[in-house]
């Protein structure tokens, strides 16, 4: 999920087994990531520390030389994400609100709903974007009984944007990325069941 392009989409790059990013045989933590000018890259691992929803992405732009000072840490090139570029009329999209099933247990499976909302505020020159993904993944271990055997993963993502025009070619844009997770009965096993997790968290 936090790979933004594939080495499909363009030359020289290169996807590894973990889901890390080459460009021309760089190492993953020598690129610097980008969102609207706004640094993406984690200062501990030098990789993408961040989730972007994938429908408030306009367009991804791929430098490898020529590239400011400010960028200079991304010795292996800069990855530089642009988001959706806000329309003067109403837009909206939903996406993958039905959940899959899971026949084997007859219970819902996996949800992954999308929700992409755009266009002029009510205030006079003002523009909004707001792009939400979310995750939902139950998973079970067949070695516990039934009904103290499921753990379950939730990621939220969310992007707001907000743009101004002050008159004439001028204009002021903020843009805000939200990220959170949940992972419930984290490492529950035949050797952790569900009891000794919530001895673990009182």
């Amino acid at each position: 999920r936090r790979v933004l392009f594939r080495s499909t989409l363009m030359p020289g790059v290169l996807n590894d087994s973990l889901g890390g990013v080459h460009i021309h045989g760089s190492s993953s933590s020598q690129i610097r990531y980008q969102l609207d000018g706004m640094n993406l890259t984690s200062p501990e691992t030098g990789t993408l520390s961040s989730r972007i929803p994938i429908d408030s992405i306009e367009s991804v732009d791929l430098d490898m030389a020529g590239y400011s000072v400010q960028s200079g840490k991304g010795s292996g090139g800069v990855v530089k994400v642009n988001s959706q570029i806000i329309q003067n009329r109403f837009r909206w999209n939903i996406t993958d609100f039905v959940p899959g099933i899971n026949f084997k247990r007859r219970t819902l499976g996996e949800l992954s709903p999308r929700i992409s909302v755009s266009g002029p505020a009510p205030v006079q020159k003002l523009w909004f974007l707001y792009s939400g993904s979310s995750r939902y993944v139950p998973t079970y271990n067949e070695d516990l009984p039934e009904g103290r055997n499921q753990h379950n993963e939730t990621y939220i993502d969310q992007l707001g944007k907000i743009q101004w025009s002050s008159g004439g070619s001028h204009s002021i844009t903020a843009t805000v990325l939200h990220n959170s997770e949940y992972l419930g009965n984290l490492g529950l096993s035949a050797k952790q069941p569900l009891e000794e997790i919530g001895r673990a968290h009182v």
